[in-house]
Parts: C-alpha cells; sequence; structure tokens
C-alpha cells in the first residue's frame, strides 16, 4: 500500500472510529430534540454480548451472538481486514444507522419472514473434520434452521452455510434471504452481478458477496430459492463472503477442496483432551489466536480497543503459536516484531510509537529474548537467530546501559511499571518487579542463543547480567523485591518498599476511577508478583511463594462477587477496576505449580462461565469504564496465549531443552486422564497422562524412569508415543 493509501485509509478510519465517542444513550426524538446516536452496535459490551471469532490471516470475522436484544443485534456479522486495525464500528458490515442488523439470515416460508430471536437461538462451536465452525441454531415457524460459519485456508473468504429442514407434517415453500449492506465509510459503489448471483461494492476495499446456489441478486438482496420442501426435507443456502480478491468462482468442487485444505491444517497442530471445560477453552484459545493474527504477522492488542502493537504481548503468542504447532504463524509474527518493531539500538515498540528513557518497558527486552528461545525450542528452527543475530544482540544489551542498570543494587531502574503508570500516577523512580524477572530470565535465552552463536563472550556477559539481576532481586540486603516473607512488586532508589501511588496532579486523572478519589491508592498486591513462580525463579513449594500468593489472593473478588483477579489493588486504578483474564491466568499457572488445584479450578471454571466464555473470546477486562476518554473495551490476544501456555508448559508440563525433551505433566484434581498431542522440533509426541499407583513412563513401548514425577529423554528423533501415570 503506498503511503497516499495509507493516509486514505487512515482518514477514513478515523471518521469512522469517531462515532464511538459518542456516549448517550438513544432518546425519544420530539420537537425540541431530534440528535442522532449510534447505532446500539457500536458498543463492544454489553449484558449477554458474546462473539466468536474466525479468521485465516486474510480475512477476519466475528460472529455477535447477544441473549439481551438491548445490547445490541441478536445474530450479527462482523467483517475485518487483518492487516487494518478497526473499532467495532469501522468493520466493513456495520452502517452507522443500522448496525450490523442487516447481515442477519432471513428464512421465507410460505411467504412469511423469520430471523433469529433471542430466546429462541443457540450459538455454539462444532470442529466437524477439526475445522473451527460457528453454528446457530433457530427456528423459522414449523422449520429448524441450522447457520454455520467457518473460514477456509489460503483464501480472503467466510463461508456462510444456512439449512432449512421441514419438520411440519406437510410441504412448505421457503427461501432464504440475505443483505450486502456495507459500511459507507469504505464503500460508496455497489453492483450486482444477477447471473452470477454475487453482489459487489467498491471502495477503499472489494467486497464480495456471492451465492453456491443459483440465486436472485438484486440491489442489495441475495435470494436462494428453496422451492418446495417435502415433509423431513432440507435445503441449504451457502454465501460466500470475500475481501479485497478476484470474483471466486464458487462451486461444490471449491467447498471440498477447501475443506480439506482447512482441515489439514487444523490437524497439523496441537490437541488436548481432558474434559468438557478444558476441552473449550484449549480449542477456542487456538482458533482464537489463530484469527487475531494476519498473514504478515500483524496483530492488535486490542482488537476494537487499542488498534495498535505491543512488543509484550505479541511475545506471549508467539511462545502459544509455537506450542500449539502454529509454527508458521508465529514465526510470521517474531519476524515482523524484529523487521518493525525493534530499532537497531535494541529499544521495542509499544502502543505502536517509541517512548522516551523514562517510559520503557524493559520487561519487553526481556520478553523478546524468552519468544526467540522458545520458538527455536519448540520449531527447531534458527534461521531467524541467524537473520536477526545484530538486533538480537541490541535487544540484550539495551537493558544492561548505564542509565537503567543501577549496578550497586544490581537492579534495573525507571520510573514507569509493567501496567504503564509512570511519573503522572504516582510511581516513583525504582526497581520494578518485572523489568528485573523478564531480563533474567531472556538473558538467560538469549547466553543460550550466543552459544549457538559461537559468541562465547556474549554468552558469558548475559549469562551472568542474568544471574547478577536474579540474585539482586531474591538476594540483595536492601534492595531484594522480597519484604515480609514474599515478594513486592517495586523498591524505590532509597531501598524503600512502594505501596501507595500518590499522584502529583489528581485532577488529571479521569474523575471517576480510584487513582483521583481515593485517599490511599495502594498498589499492593499485584498479579505480577505471581511470576516469579510461574517462571520457576521461586521454587513452588517455598514459604515465599505460599505469602506471596496469599497475599494476591485478595485480588479474587476485590470489589465484585463474580470472580476472576484484578491485575493489582483496585484503589490504585486509573482506567479499568475489575478482573482482568490474562492476570487470573498468571495466577492459575502459579497455583498449578504449586498444586493450590481448587484454585486453579476456580480461575478456569470463572474463564468458561463469565461473558466471552461461551465464545471463548474474552474482553480485556470486565468493569465500567466509560468512554471516552478511554477506549471501548476490546478483545486481548494475550488472553488466548495465556491460556494455551498454561495447558502445554504448566499441565502437560512438555520442555524442550537444548538436546532432551522433559516432561513433568500436572494433573488437575478431577482428571483421571489427558490425551494430548504436540509438535517439538518437527516430531510429534503423542502424549497420554493417567492417574495411577506405579509412577512410570513408556517411549513406544520402553520403560523409562521418572525422577520427581519428571520424564527426562533425548531429543525425540522420530515421531513418539509417550504413556505417563503420575
Amino acid at each position: 500500500m503506498s503511503a497516499y493509501d495509507q493516509k486514505k485509509y487512515q482518514s477514513l478510519l478515523d471518521a469512522s472510529v469517531a462515532l464511538t465517542s459518542l456516549s448517550e444513550k438513544p432518546r425519544t426524538p420530539d420537537a425540541r430534540s431530534l440528535a442522532q446516536c449510534p447505532h446500539i452496535d457500536y458498543q463492544t459490551v454489553g449484558e449477554g454480548l458474546e462473539y466468536f471469532f474466525l479468521g485465516n490471516g486474510l480475512i477476519q470475522a466475528a460472529i455477535q451472538y447477544s441473549s439481551n436484544p438491548a445490547s445490541g443485534t441478536v445474530l450479527g456479522l462482523l467483517l475485518m481486514h487483518p492487516e487494518h486495525f478497526a473499532r467495532k464500528s469501522s468493520t466493513f458490515l456495520y452502517h452507522p444507522e443500522t448496525g450490523i442488523e442487516r447481515t442477519m439470515m432471513t428464512v421465507i416460508i410460505n411467504d412469511r419472514l423469520y430471523y433469529p430471536k433471542a430466546g429462541a437461538l443457540e450459538v455454539h462451536w462444532e470442529y466437524p473434520s477439526e475445522i473451527p465452525t460457528v453454528v446457530a441454531e433457530w427456528k423459522a415457524g414449523r422449520c429448524s434452521v441450522r447457520e454455520e460459519f467457518w473460514c477456509p485456508m489460503g483464501a480472503p473468504v467466510l463461508i456462510r452455510t444456512v439449512r432449512v429442514k421441514n419438520n411440519s407434517p406437510r410441504p412448505l415453500t421457503g427461501q432464504a434471504r440475505t443483505m450486502l449492506y456495507p459500511n459507507p465509510m469504505f464503500f460508496d459503489e455497489q453492483y450486482e452481478h444477477r447471473e452470477k448471483s454475487r453482489l459487489e461494492a467498491r471502495g477503499h476495499l472489494r467486497l464480495l458477496m456471492s451465492s453456491l446456489e443459483r440465486a436472485d441478486a438484486h440491489d442489495r438482496w441475495i435470494t436462494v430459492p428453496f422451492g418446495d420442501l417435502e415433509k423431513g426435507a432440507e435445503s441449504r443456502a451457502t454465501i460466500f463472503y470475500s475481501l479485497n480478491a478476484k470474483p471466486i468462482q464458487v462451486s461444490r468442487k471449491l467447498i471440498i477442496q477447501l475443506r480439506k485444505k482447512t482441515s489439514e491444517y487444523w490437524k497439523s497442530t496441537a490437541t488436548f483432551q481432558a474434559d468438557r471445560i478444558l476441552d473449550h477453552l484449549f480449542r477456542t484459545s487456538k482458533s482464537g489466536l489463530f484469527a487475531s493474527v494476519s498473514k504478515s504477522g500483524k496483530m492488535d492488542s486490542g482488537i476494537w480497543q487499542y488498534n495498535q502493537e505491543w512488543v509484550r504481548d505479541q511475545c506471549m503468542v508467539v511462545t502459544a503459536l509455537a506450542m500449539s504447532a502454529q509454527t508458521k504463524l508465529a514465526r510470521a509474527l517474531l519476524e515482523r516484531m524484529m523487521e518493525k518493531m525493534v530499532s537497531t539500538e535494541g529499544i521495542t515498540l509499544e502502543s505502536s510509537r517509541w517512548r522516551g528513557p523514562d517510559l520503557y518497558e524493559l520487561d519487553q527486552n526481556g520478553e523478546l529474548l524468552y519468544a526467540h528461545g522458545m520458538y527455536w525450542r519448540w520449531s527447531g528452527d534458527d534461521s531467524l537467530i541467524k537473520k536477526y543475530w545484530k538486533k538480537i544482540v541490541a535487544v540484550a544489551d539495551f537493558p544492561l546501559r548505564d542509565e537503567f542498570w543501577d549496578h550497586d543494587s544490581g537492579l534495573l531502574c525507571n520510573a514507569r511499571e509493567f501496567w504503564e503508570r509512570s511519573a503522572p500516577h504516582g510511581v516513583r523512580e525504582g526497581y520494578e518487579l518485572a523489568y528485573q524477572l523478564w531480563c533474567s530470565i531472556g538473558l538467560k535465552h538469549a547466553a543460550e542463543i550466543a552459544k549457538f552463536m559461537n559468541r562465547r563472550d556474549l554468552e558469558e556477559k548475559w549469562a551472568a547480567a542474568s544471574e547478577k539481576l536474579r540474585h539482586a532481586m531474591l538476594t540483595n540486603p536492601r534492595f531484594a523485591l522480597i519484604d515480609g516473607g514474599r515478594m513486592i512488586k517495586r523498591r524505590l532508589v532509597t531501598g524503600e518498599v512502594q505501596t501507595v501511588l500518590t499522584p502529583p496532579d489528581r485532577s488529571a486523572m479521569p474523575p471517576c476511577f480510584q487513582l483521583a478519589t481515593e485517599e490511599l491508592a495502594y498498589c499492593e498486591p499485584d498479579t505480577e508478583e505471581a511470576l516469579p513462580i510461574v517462571l520457576e525463579l521461586v521454587p513452588p513449594n517455598s514459604g515465599l511463594a505460599r505469602n506471596t500468593m496469599m497475599e494476591i489472593e485478595k485480588l479474587w473478588n476485590q470489589r465484585w462477587d463474580s470472580g476472576g483477579y484484578a491485575r493489582y489493588n483496585v484503589s490504585s486504578e486509573p482506567d479499568s477496576p475489575g478482573p482482568w483474564p490474562f492476570p487470573t491466568m498468571f495466577v492459575a499457572r502459579a497455583y498449578l505449580e504449586m498444586g493450590e488445584h481448587e484454585k486453579v479450578w476456580r480461575a478456569l471454571e470463572w474463564l468458561y462461565n463469565v461473558q466471552g466464555g461461551k465464545g471463548g473470546t474474552w474482553f480485556e477486562v470486565y468493569c465500567n469504564r466509560p468512554v471516552p476518554p478511554l477506549p471501548p473495551v476490546g478483545v486481548t490476544p494475550w488472553n488466548w496465549a495465556e491460556v494455551l501456555i498454561f495447558f502445554v508448559h504448566h499441565l502437560l508440563g512438555v520442555r524442550p531443552g537444548e538436546k532432551e525433551l522433559v516432561i513433568r505433566p500436572k494433573l488437575l484434581s478431577g482428571l483421571k486422564e489427558v490425551k494430548a498431542r504436540v509438535n517439538v522440533r518437527g516430531k510429534w509426541i503423542s502424549l497420554h497422562v493417567k492417574r495411577g499407583r506405579k509412577k512410570e513412563a513408556r517411549v513406544d513401548g520402553k520403560k523409562f524412569k521418572l525422577f520427581k514425577r519428571t520424564l527426562t529423554m533425548p531429543d525425540p528423533k522420530q515421531d513418539a508415543k509417550i504413556e505417563m501415570t503420575v
């Protein structure tokens, strides 16, 4: 895209996004007031709203299901281009006056119109031939209607199939009708191609809607006639939506080819089978991540919310994609970061911009090194290490500059914290736990990479820096990030623990939030304090771990009763005082390592039952968050990443080493067995973990001893079947 086209696109996007600033509720017009308000569908959250995400890197879609009609269209379709971030109101099928109402399918039986209605509609996931498919079931009089949505591999296409079955004792006449009513911010020309059963919209992009079956394509409607439906008979309509592509000659043969290719892809990804709740969380997280990343590796860190990229979020997604055998996409994401999100100095991008030294998120350097190490360990692909070696060196060396690394304390120092509060929020110059932790972990991975690159000098330098940070964080007599027998979030340069944030100007804060109104805004406890346990810098069976988690436990239901952990003490919240899914998974990962299974189940069941759990698409936070000045709450891909990492790294315990494979499963209480399939360096590992008295492992039938319930074996040279009794 040329620079001119980019500017043109941004201006269109900005105009559409501006609609979201209209927070006034619709009013009944009278002679004195005829103010226009946006359609209710502009909002991203509302009582009963759920989203089911589909995508393939070339097209991105979300099926909206609203069990409460006051919150939005009951069953609507949103389409996006994954290379261009959007607010919900700037998606391609959203219309300022009608929202996404006109994306609903209408079924006409004996000249009577039917459409989905709340209370008589069921939406759920199915996986025919392993393909993630959104299914919506409803009634059209005496007929049952089943809609199926799925994205094929390799084409910018969403396929929607509508099946209508006559359940009445007599013949009926039926037809299905849908509409192409695109967002006028992007499309100003429309065409009908009657002989090809296709409608077209042109503008910034090209949007096509066509029917597989012979149909009447007229004005903005495609109508597929069913003719006479005999008793018990079923008929169907198949609609293709495509973006920015040449018209596709749709046919049954094409669908068979697309289904085969798509099935092959999903069968080549990691699998997990244990119980209804866990299987749902794993599958929706795996497909959600795939839907959120473009073919080029571009990913919105907050879909419909931020429209920006963060190295931190992307690193977690790279790790999860590698663990779920979606290696090609993990590579695209990691390569994009190295090309566009890391400077030659080793500075990392956050919120799609470059910050000054006081605002650098130093943990991102460590997380990027960690992502390189995990991608390399899981995929066996060393080409990115070689290609970006110079930048890897810069990323590793950057936090070790004198402007950040205080050699007296041995810790990294600045005035910004992990959750991006800074000096205006009352964050004072000091040492943040997450910065030390992630840089220590990342530098350890960097040392392994340097060893591979035959750079003994850098291997020794980074290994020593990693150990110095770890040692200072845990044992420095004055500055250790431990106080009262537990991990703490932040210590000031004076050695004092920072427990309270005091903004220099509270009037500059949004007036409705705690940081602006509460006399004492506590920043302790914080879920980042669980990460040293998660990343094994603190032994999970230690008093330090127990004391730390006892304090973090205060964040569950801190000022609500619906479940979930706040990211930190909400008394210091400047914008989002409620439970957050991915920090909740920080805590669940730590508790699983500690064997606190009841609390792990509580967190997982919360994810399953909370709004968004049905679709497996979780919001960033669950709270009242006024707009403006804050963006609407959107969908955070990091949530999906944390869930996948929980399953593979912790529950299955699969840990690829340099030349060996370590498997240390932690079978949750209530589970008799777990079956899974993961790919390690191109070799498939079929893993079956079950309970039993005799603790042992068999690899392709050969017995292996377990040491502390851990299997350590040579790097597999071929696919392997592993059975473990724990």
